[in-house]
């Protein structure tokens, strides 16, 4: 008989599942409420120890609030195996150490087990607020770690304060394993002594993203939309980018053909008579590059707004992709080609060159004016061109610097940093 078979989490089997087998929808928030709390001491024969949670007898522990638990899928199709993986992930003595409900069972012995909590009313309780779970999640079976709280923790009765004081006495290696170990516990299972821990001992909660195994996850979807917008503001530089620079580009072709650098044309002369020395007034001349230096620079803002908003994009997107199982990596790998060619100083450096470019047509205007023209414009063409280049350097380089557009921040992917390996085809036979 194959079985559907819940596993409840509350610490690190969530962020540490190792050898424990699940299904690819990994784990989901919304599992039965029990009253869990920090009170065994773990690592007795095996430093470090530290606190871990359990499952709590509320009739010796009244204190002990309930928490809302977590739960995957076992890959496991029978009761036995599903109990026997649990039992090898936690490393428990024996296979009665871990609990179960078989709703299908009618045999009490095989229906369920549940050796933590000894108060036969709350055992009842505890057990019909799980199968009432069970019964609306439709699985067919739920299996937990089923290991009891320590009758003292270190030398310290069982309590809030009695856990601080044993946290604090742990020797700095073992305390270092016992905040990590309390850290990283689930943010929703919240309990007294974490909350004390966190006010006394400023062990701040580590938030540890379960993996994202299915396209249902609302995370998933979230990676999504970022896509979604990194493909609309792609778009938006591309068509900025190409009609700004197309207008700047014709904009100074057209400076050049009719005059605007003052080399004379056919046109400024009479039929039969000489070239004037000039096409239009000098002002008009110097009008036209300060005009194309504005927007140049007001295409640079433009193009940096746009920028920041997909570099945005890209950072959600990679948060998410480094949590998904099997590996989704569309943004990364993009993320590191761009990256080897320096994408962003590219197009940094193509805004200093254009403005570069403009200031030299603009020079090459004055050195074709006269002296008395010279003299009307080129210390105001010269102190826009040189604030220009300095304003769009100085203002690119803090957003660049302020906004991470140069840098990708650093993540912990199963990989590493680079692609994932490409797969040994070598073996593979058409069938």
């Amino acid at each position: 008989m194959t079985l559907s078979i819940a596993v409840l989490g509350w610490g690190s089997l969530v962020w540490d599942p190792r050898e424990l087998a699940l299904t690819t929808a990994g784990w989901q928030r919304d599992g039965p409420t029990l009253p869990i709390e920090f009170l065994r001491v773990s690592g007795q024969q095996h430093a470090p120890r530290r606190l871990t949670l359990v499952l709590v007898d509320q009739a010796i522990h009244p204190w002990v609030h309930n928490v809302r638990t977590l739960w995957a899928l076992s890959s496991f199709d029978s009761l036995e195996k599903a109990r026997e993986n649990l039992r090898l992930r936690e490393k428990a003595n024996s296979v009665n150490d871990i609990g179960f409900i078989h709703r299908g069972e009618a045999d009490p012995s095989k229906h369920t087990s549940l050796r933590a909590v000894q108060d036969s009313t709350r055992k009842t309780e505890l057990l019909n607020r799980i199968e009432e779970w069970a019964v609306r999640q439709g699985v067919d079976a739920v299996i937990w770690t089923d290991l009891p709280a320590s009758q003292d923790l270190g030398g310290q009765p069982p309590t809030p304060a009695g856990a601080i004081a044993f946290l604090r006495g742990l020797p700095p290696d073992e305390g270092r394993a016992a905040a990590t170990y309390l850290r990283r516990a689930p943010t929703q299972v919240w309990t007294v002594i974490r909350a004390r821990a966190v006010g006394e001992l400023d062990w701040i909660a580590e938030y540890m993203p379960t993996p994202i195994r299915s396209a249902d996850d609302l995370r998933f979807k979230d990676w999504a939309e970022a896509r979604a917008a990194i493909a609309r503001f792609d778009t938006v530089l591309v068509d900025l980018r190409k009609v700004g620079f197309s207008f700047v580009t014709g904009l100074l072709a057209a400076s050049t053909f009719l005059g605007f650098l003052g080399v004379p044309t056919p046109a400024s002369a009479g039929a039969g008579a000489a070239p004037a020395a000039t096409a239009f007034p000098i002002e008009a001349r110097a009008g036209v590059f300060i005009a194309v230096i504005a927007l140049v620079v007001l295409l640079f803002l433009v193009d940096l707004y746009f920028e920041v908003l997909l570099s945005g994009a890209v950072e959600r997107a990679l948060d998410i992709e480094v949590q998904t199982d099997p590996p989704v990596r569309v943004t990364k790998y993009l993320s590191v080609n761009i990256g080897r060619v320096w994408g962003a100083q590219l197009v940094f450096g193509m805004y200093l060159g254009v403005l570069a470019l403009v200031a030299l047509f603009a020079a090459l205007m004055l050195w074709f004016a006269t002296p008395e023209e010279r003299g009307k414009v080129m210390w105001w063409v010269a102190l826009f061109a040189l604030g220009a280049i300095g304003f769009v350097a100085s203002y690119g380089l803090f957003g660049h610097r302020r906004s991470g557009l140069d840098t990708i921040k650093p993540r912990t992917w199963p990989e590493g940093d680079d692609k994932v390996p490409a797969p040994d085809l070598a073996g593979w036979r058409l069938g």
